[in-house]
């Protein structure tokens, strides 16, 4: 548990907050082009300030209205060859909606399916694919060996968090994902594909999470993403079908003989249905971590100290700014299954296979 105090510093984002001033720092997706018409404002609410976009010729988003003066100028970034989609309003503090997808064991219980669907089927959907160069549903894997390892790196662009599903036989599924400083999480959706998820406040108790779909194999079928995330949602809000008005539509049915929530299919509800159910801005003075929660942990403290930074105008040391990460070309996340002896160079491995077998440069 944590003081009152440290949890409103680590979670409020107000203009003069300090974890307000930190996310300040970097870049925030804040609305699809799609969504703008050109040469017509387009309001949005971000980091609880109210803006106004506007489409120009090129068809980038541009800031032509802010309430006060705190963001920092700088060369708007060039988006052309991001594939990325509105996931979603989730009404709760970023923070916590951002510490559901670094804790690797929630995922064998918030998403335990007790049956398992056709692989061939789950094209966009997460842990629908087999695991690894075998023909185990991944859905399998994360039922029968329900209490991962988990290791924590430190990295230069925030952490990485590897998950060890010790088998039978002397195998074991390995599992790496990746948060990225300061609110993104990438994660593998398949053998083909993995999903970065960025958390971004709308205020205080409510935010959108922005996906961002990368392909090793071939381009991703933008028509079927798109589709399967507007059976979910309303637009132009993006606000979930399934809420707290309706009960994320639970079906006591579907919970006996299929999904643990019996919530759906859709992992994102289960997830949004945990996450909503802590409250607006979760009480961490009342929390009790365990062993698994180690990556929240850690992900913690290199929030603190980059407030800690920022404070004592020591900006150079945050983490994924200017130069010190610009020959990143995409961490690895990835599943394998593999010799329990020798898991980390087999991950390291399967890893470079599919990234040599890209057909874009895809080289670390």
């Amino acid at each position: 548990m944590i003081s009152q105090q440290l949890n409103d510093q680590i979670t409020r984002i107000g203009a003069n907050d300090d974890a307000g001033l930190l996310l300040r720092q970097y870049w925030q997706p804040a609305a699809l082009c799609d969504d703008i018409a050109f040469g017509l404002p387009f309001a949005v609410n971000l980091l609880s300030e109210q803006l106004a976009l506007v489409k120009d010729r090129s068809g980038f988003k541009l800031v032509t209205r802010i309430v006060d003066e705190s963001y920092s100028p700088r060369e708007i970034p060039k988006a052309e060859d991001i594939e990325i989609d509105v996931d979603g309003l989730w009404r709760c503090n970023w923070l916590q909606a951002l510490e559901v997808g670094i804790d690797p064991a929630h995922a064998s219980f918030l998403h335990r399916f007790l049956q398992d669907e056709d692989p061939t089927e789950g094209y966009g959907k997460q842990f629908r694919d087999t695991a690894a160069n075998t023909n185990i549903p991944m859905t399998k894997i994360l039922r029968e060996y329900p209490r991962p390892e988990i290791l924590v790196d430190e990295t230069e662009y925030g952490l990485k968090i590897t998950a060890l599903r010790h088998m039978k036989n002397g195998l074991t599924h390995v599992r790496v994902t990746n948060q990225i400083f300061p609110q993104a999480i990438c994660i593998p959706m398949s053998r083909e594909m993995t999903i970065t998820q960025w958390h971004v406040p709308i205020d205080n108790e409510n935010c959108y999470w922005y996906s961002i779909f990368t392909s090793f194999d071939k381009p991703v079928n933008k028509r079927l993403m798109r589709e399967q995330r507007l059976e979910e949602h309303t637009v132009p809000d993006y606000a979930p079908i399934k809420n707290a008005e309706n009960n994320y539509n639970y079906d006591p049915h579907e919970q006996e003989f299929e999904t643990y929530t019996g919530m759906g299919l859709d992992i994102n509800i289960h997830d949004q249905w945990a996450v909503e159910g802590m409250g607006p801005i979760q009480d961490r003075t009342q929390e009790h971590l365990g062993r698994s929660d180690v990556a929240i942990i850690r992900y913690r403290r290199i929030l603190r100290q980059a407030i800690a930074d920022l404070l004592s105008h020591k900006s150079a040391h945050l983490p994924m700014k200017d130069d010190a990460t610009s020959a990143i070309k995409g961490p690895l996340s990835n599943d394998a299954i593999t010799k329990t002896s020798n898991w980390e160079k087999a991950s390291q491995a399967a890893d470079l296979e599919r990234r040599n077998s890209c057909p874009w440069d895809a080289e670390i």
